[in-house]
């Protein structure tokens, strides 16, 4: 993701199918995508 940022990508999309079967499982991803890839991007980038 850090390349698409890099050429000027500012959105990214995440389908909610591609999350997980019921909501906590859905929540406790996208909670999970944001600790592990969203941050570094923030710190890299700027938020």
């Amino acid at each position: 993701m850090g390349r698409y940022a890099e050429i000027g990508t500012d959105e990214f999309v995440v389908s909610d199918h591609s999350l997980g079967g019921d909501a906590s499982q859905k929540r406790d991803n996208m909670d999970r995508f944001v600790d592990e890839v969203v941050i570094h991007l923030q710190n890299r980038f700027g938020s």
